[in-house]
C-alpha cells in the first residue's frame, strides 16, 4: 500500500469531555464497537485531508474552535501545539531527573536548547475518536498522535505521553503534576488505568521501525510495557496491527497543515522523515482501566532508552472525559424567589454528573452557614448516595427561616475521583483539587415587607358632631407603602376595611389608579361608611385594614411577626369618633316687683317719756324687717335728737327687690318696732313679757305684695 492511500472508516458522533467529571470504565469483556486503528483516521503520513474520502485529518482540527467533522470525534488539543525552534522555544529538559522513569514532579524545564536539530520538536497533535454508534454499550477509545520536527538528519526517538492528570509548567523550571499510576477498584473508588507512553522513531528514511505502549504503574519499575498484538507497526501495510500503528512521511516534500519551516528544505513542505503520526486503541489495550486523560506531551531523546535523559517537549491540554459535573440551583440569583419578610425559603442544588467517572462523596456546601445542604434523591442504581454515578443528578437542599433580607447563597459541588481529588470549583488546580467551572452556583432570595398604614383625620366624620338619629360618613384611607422586591410583587389584593361597629361597613370610594382592583405600592384608597347613632354620646369607630398577599392577610393583630396567615402590621388600625347630642329644655316664666317698704315708728305713749335706740346711737336700729335688710331712717326726729320722744314719728325706708312665683302668690314682709325705755325695757312686739322686754303688741305690722303669674 503506498503512502498515499487512505483509510477511513464512518464514525458516529461522540461527546467530547471537556468538562470535569467522568469517564467510562473498560472491562476485559470484548468491545461492541472494535476497530482497525487506522480505519478511523488518515493515518498516511501527511497531515492534510484527502478530498476524495471523508473523513478527518489532521488538517480538519486546525484551529482553536475547529472539530472534528467525522461521527465519532471526542476531543483533540491545541492544533497544533507549536515549540518552535530556538530562539523561540523556551521549553527544553533540563536536570538528571527528567526520564521517562521519574516522576513528573521530578521533571525540571530550561528554556537553554539541549536538543540536537534532530531531535527539536516544532509541533505536537494529538486527537480522540470513539468507535460505533453512540448508543453503543462498549465503544472503543482511538488517540492519535503525531509530531514535526525541525531537521530530519538522523534517527530521533520520539515519545506521546498521555497523562490522566493535569500536568503544567511552573515558572520556577518544574513541572506541576504527578503519574497516575494503575489501581485496581478499591471500595467505592472504580478501577482505573495510569498513564500511557508510547514511543516511535523518526527513522530517518523509512516510514516507521517500532513503537512501543507503556502504562505507569508505579513503584520501583513504574514503567511496565504493554503486549500491543501481532502485526506490523506500520499503519501503511495492509497486515498492521490493529490495535497501534505509526507511519512518518517517506516521500519529499509534503504539504503541511500549518506552519512550519524545516533546517533544509522548503517553508510549509516537509522533508522525508520530518513528520510522525500514529494511533493506539486504549480499549483494547488497557484492559480494566478507563479511557480519561488530561494532558498530552511529546517528547524527544537521543536514545532509545526510557532511562535517557530527555531533550525537547511540547506540552497541552487533552481533555478527554475529565471529571465534569454542573451545579444548578433554584431559585437561581437571577430569578429568585420572593418571601415575606420573616419567612422560610428551601433553596435546591442539583448536582448532575455530566462525564464518564463516578464521583465518591457528593457533597454541596454553601457560604452561608445557616444553609447546609442535605442529600434528597437522585441516586438510581444499588449505590448510596456516597457515589455519584455518571448521567446520574443528586437533588440537595436546604430551609432558610425567618428571613429579614435578601439573601444571595453561593453553592460548591464537590465529588471525589480516582485519584482522590476534589472535582470542585476553583481556578487553579492543585494536588488535592480538579477545577470545574460549572461546580458553583447561586440561589436567591428576595425578601419583601409587606406593610399599610390605615389613617383617618380629625375630620374624618363628617359632621364630626350630629343629633341622635342623624347620619355622619366615616373615611378611612388605606396607603401601601411596603418595601423591598418589585411594586408588583408588593400589590395588595384585595384592600378592603373591617370595622367594631355593626352599622359601618366600609366601601371603596376612590384612589385604584394603576393596576385594577390591586392596592398598589405608593397608592391610597379611600374607603367610607355611614352610621345613624340613635342615642346621645360618643361614638368611636375602631377600623382595621386588610390586603391580601401570597397567601396571608396584611393586618394588624396583637403580636407582630409572621404567621401562618397574617403580616402583622400595628398601623393597620385607627379610629374615628363622632359626638352625638339629644338636647331637651324646659321654659319657666317668673316675675320680680322693685319695693320700697316705708315704716313709720310712733311714741304714742303720752306720758312724757322718751325711747333711746336699741342700738345706742344708731337711729336704724328702731325697725327690724324679715324680709328686707337695710332698713335706714329717713326723718322725724324733731326736738331731742337721737331719741324717739313723746309724740314724735319717725320714718323708715327699705327698698328691696322681690322675685315673684312660679304661680300667683303674694310675699310678706314683717316688721317689728324696737324702742328702749327708761326702765332699760326693750319696747317691742311679744306676747308674753321676759326680762328686760316690755309687750307692746302694736310694735308689728306686715305688708303683702302679690305678683301674678300668668
Amino acid at each position: 500500500m503506498s503512502s498515499g492511500t487512505t483509510h477511513l472508516r464512518s464514525w458516529v458522533v461522540g461527546t467530547a469531555a471537556a468538562a470535569l467529571f467522568g469517564a467510562m470504565a473498560l472491562t476485559n469483556t470484548p468491545a461492541e464497537a472494535t476497530g482497525n486503528v487506522s480505519d478511523l483516521f488518515e493515518l498516511d503520513g501527511n497531515p492534510t485531508a484527502s478530498s476524495t474520502v471523508t473523513g478527518d485529518d489532521w488538517s480538519t482540527l486546525v484551529g482553536s474552535s475547529a472539530v472534528g467533522t467525522a461521527p465519532g470525534f471526542v476531543a483533540k488539543t491545541s492544533m497544533p501545539i507549536a515549540d518552535s525552534d530556538s530562539p523561540t522555544d523556551t521549553s527544553y529538559y533540563t536536570g538528571g531527573g527528567s526520564k521517562d522513569v521519574r516522576d513528573v514532579s521530578d521533571w525540571q524545564h530550561s528554556p537553554g536548547d539541549v536538543a540536537p536539530d534532530k531531535d527539536e520538536i516544532l509541533n505536537a497533535f494529538a486527537a480522540a475518536y470513539k468507535t460505533g454508534a453512540a448508543t453503543d454499550t462498549n465503544r472503543d477509545l482511538i488517540l492519535f498522535f503525531g509530531a514535526d520536527r525541525f531537521a530530519n538528519s538522523g534517527d530521533s526517538q520520539m515519545g506521546f505521553w498521555f497523562f490522566r492528570s493535569e500536568v503544567s509548567l511552573n515558572s520556577n523550571g518544574t513541572f506541576n503534576g504527578v503519574h497516575t499510576a494503575k489501581a485496581a477498584a478499591s471500595g467505592t473508588t472504580p478501577a482505573h488505568g495510569g498513564d500511557i507512553l508510547v514511543l516511535s522513531d523518526f527513522s530517518g528514511g523509512g516510514r516507521v521501525s517500532t513503537i512501543n505502549v507503556y502504562e505507569w504503574v508505579g513503584g520501583k519499575n513504574p514503567l511496565t510495557h504493554i503486549d500491543s498484538g501481532s502485526g506490523s507497526v506500520d499503519c501503511e501495510d495492509s497486515t498492521h496491527n490493529t490495535n497501534v500503528c505509526a507511519i512518518e512521511n517517506s516521500t519529499n516534500n509534503v504539504d503541511t497543515a500549518w506552519s512550519y519551516t524545516p533546517k533544509a528544505g522548503t517553508a510549509n513542505k516537509y522533508p522525508t522523515g520530518s513528520f510522525l503520526e500514529g494511533g493506539i486503541n486504549v480499549s483494547q489495550l488497557v484492559s480494566g482501566g478507563d479511557e480519561c486523560f488530561a494532558s498530552f506531551l511529546a517528547e524527544t531523546r537521543s536514545s532509545t532508552s526510557t532511562t535517557a535523559q530527555l531533550k525537547d517537549f511540547a506540552l497541552g491540554r487533552f481533555p478527554i472525559c475529565a471529571p465534569t459535573t454542573s451545579l444548578t440551583a433554584s431559585p437561581t440569583a437571577a430569578n429568585p424567589v420572593v418571601v415575606l419578610k420573616g419567612g422560610s425559603a428551601t433553596l435546591s442544588f442539583s448536582e448532575e454528573n455530566d462525564g464518564d467517572l463516578p464521583l465518591t462523596s457528593p457533597s454541596v456546601t454553601t457560604d452561608n452557614t445557616s444553609c447546609t445542604p442535605s442529600y434528597v434523591s437522585g441516586n438510581t442504581d444499588a449505590d448510596d448516595p456516597a457515589v455519584l454515578d455518571p448521567d446520574e443528578t443528586f437533588l440537595y437542599q436546604c430551609t432558610l427561616t425567618n428571613i429579614q433580607s435578601d439573601v444571595t447563597v453561593v453553592a460548591t459541588g464537590h465529588g471525589t475521583d480516582f485519584r482522590n481529588k476534589d472535582v470542585t470549583y476553583c481556578t487553579t488546580a492543585t494536588a488535592t483539587q480538579v477545577c470545574d467551572t460549572d461546580e458553583r452556583a447561586s440561589a436567591g432570595v428576595d425578601v419583601i415587607a409587606p406593610s399599610t398604614t390605615l389613617s383617618s383625620t380629625a375630620a374624618a366624620a363628617n359632621p364630626l358632631t350630629i343629633h341622635a338619629n342623624e347620619s355622619s360618613v366615616l373615611s378611612f384611607y388605606e396607603t401601601n407603602d411596603g418595601t423591598g422586591g418589585t411594586a408588583a410583587q408588593l400589590g395588595l389584593t384585595p384592600a378592603s376595611i373591617s370595622t367594631d361597629n355593626a352599622d359601618c361597613s366600609p366601601t371603596y370610594v376612590s384612589g385604584d389608579t394603576a393596576n385594577a382592583n390591586v392596592l398598589d405600592v405608593g397608592e391610597t384608597w379611600l374607603f367610607q361608611c355611614t352610621i345613624t347613632p340613635t342615642s346621645a354620646g360618643t361614638v368611636t369607630v375602631v377600623a382595621t385594614g386588610h390586603g391580601t398577599l401570597m397567601g396571608h392577610d396584611v393586618t394588624y393583630c396583637a403580636t407582630a411577626g409572621l404567621t401562618a396567615t397574617q403580616v402583622c402590621d400595628p398601623d393597620e388600625r385607627t379610629s374615628v369618633s363622632v359626638t352625638v347630642i339629644n338636647p331637651s329644655t324646659s321654659l319657666t316664666k317668673t316675675a320680680s316687683a322693685f319695693v320700697t317698704y316705708t315704716y313709720t315708728e310712733t311714741n304714742d305713749a303720752g306720758d312724757g317719756g322718751y325711747l333711746s335706740p336699741p342700738t345706742a346711737g344708731s337711729r336704724d336700729s328702731f325697725v327690724t324687717d324679715d324680709n328686707c335688710t337695710g332698713v335706714s331712717y329717713q326723718s322725724g326726729d324733731t326736738a331731742h335728737a337721737g331719741y324717739l320722744d313723746d309724740g314724735e314719728t319717725w320714718t323708715f325706708t327699705c327698698t328691696k327687690t322681690i322675685a315673684g312665683p312660679t304661680a300667683a302668690a303674694g310675699v310678706t314682709n314683717v316688721a317689728t318696732g324696737h324702742g328702749i325705755d327708761a326702765t332699760g325695757s326693750d319696747v317691742t312686739y311679744c306676747t308674753t313679757a321676759t326680762a328686760g322686754k316690755f309687750c307692746d303688741t302694736d310694735e308689728r305690722d306686715s305688708v303683702t305684695v302679690i305678683i301674678n303669674h300668668n
